[in-house]
């Protein structure tokens, strides 16, 4: 998501309209879920998906129609006919997209998407709500607005915020919401941001950040030797650590379920630090590279001081999908796998 709101911003800026497609519910099996984002630019070009294949053709299609119209549309999809069978698009779903016209020389879009922009950093508060049209005039109107944590607004607010202070409260990832007057707003959480905090910066680290940034993470690298965790080595890194040493009072880290916590450090003591430390946090992934012997040893230090096995149960270790991976590349990628599948088993 970040790319998308860093090309918006861009797009803006420059002075150049675009659409902007979101999936608004889906019902079934379909090839992405709410929340799925797609620019569409003057051009034909895109940048993000939907879906691929005739749905975000279709999609393309209309935008046309709507750079001349200047106003919004809802398209309906339903994945299981003739038409989309010949693509290989027989999920058996069915989707709405919202496909809206972003004006550039709006001053409330310029101020949303840049605030959007700067959300990619994941200490980031607030929700993105956006309006989806009931009425006819909803589908001119700006759509797009931000809640803040201290509940003041960025943009246009065409909504009661005191309403949605029970929905804010539960800080979800995505939710449609109804309000009495029968208006319809996504409500997003601009925490939803996944950030991999990778403690190491040897072989196995620097592939493990590389993966992580390509499937969208935010990445965060942590080590105590400058020559390894620096910028040259980790050019795709958001942020670089350069610790004097491993240990449990790295407060400068802001840990939310959204958090996974990857340990690769050169050595059985830091890697047992860091452990404890990753135990204590409110990380939604923790996992330990190693042996099931070095693991062992390290559980068994750890009981002692006084972790349970509730604890231990959140660790996963060795760290990885089994593939019988070998070298840095074969190991990266078996945690990148893992890493998604945990992702998409609990976000369900």
């Amino acid at each position: 998501m970040e790319n998308i709101y860093k090309e918006a911003l861009n797009l803006i800026e420059k002075g150049n309209d675009f659409c902007l497609a979101t999936i608004i519910t889906k019902d079934g099996s379909a090839p992405r879920g709410p929340g799925a984002k797609m620019i569409i630019r003057k051009d034909g070009s895109i940048l993000g998906t939907i879906g691929g294949g005739l749905l975000e053709a279709v999609v393309m299609r209309r935008a046309g129609e709507i750079f001349m119209e200047k106003k919004a549309a809802i398209e309906e999809f339903h994945l299981k006919g003739n038409d989309f069978s010949s693509i290989d698009m027989t999920c058996g779903g069915d989707l709405k997209v919202l496909v809206d016209f972003i004006d550039s020389f709006d001053p409330l879009n310029l101020e949303v998407f840049k605030y959007l922009n700067n959300s990619a950093d994941v200490d980031t508060p607030g929700f993105l709500i956006t309006l989806i049209p009931g009425k006819e005039d909803d589908f001119a109107k700006q759509k797009h607005s931000i809640i803040l944590d201290n509940k003041s607004c960025i943009g246009q607010c065409y909504f009661d915020i005191s309403e949605l202070s029970a929905v804010l409260e539960k800080a979800p990832i995505y939710k449609v919401v109804k309000l009495q007057d029968n208006t319809r707003l996504i409500v997003e959480s601009l925490k939803t941001v996944y950030s991999g905090v990778i403690f190491g910066a040897g072989h196995v680290g620097r592939k493990v950040a590389e993966l992580l940034k390509f499937i969208g993470f935010r990445v965060v690298v942590i080590d105590d030797r400058e020559e390894f965790a620096n910028s040259e080595r980790f050019p795709f890194a958001d942020r670089i650590h350069v610790v004097k040493e491993f240990n449990e009072n790295i407060g400068f880290l802001n840990i939310d379920s959204h958090t996974y916590l990857i340990i690769v450090t050169r050595g059985h003591i830091n890697d047992e630090i860091m452990l404890k430390f990753a135990l204590r946090s409110k990380a939604g992934y923790v996992g330990m590279i190693g042996s099931k012997s070095k693991r062992d040893i390290i559980y068994k230090n750890i009981r002692e001081q006084g972790f349970t096995d509730q604890d231990i149960a959140r660790v996963h270790a060795p760290i990885g999908l089994s593939i019988s991976a070998e070298t840095p590349e074969e190991i990266a990628l078996s945690i990148a796998a893992e890493v998604v599948k945990f992702r998409a088993e609990s976000s369900k």
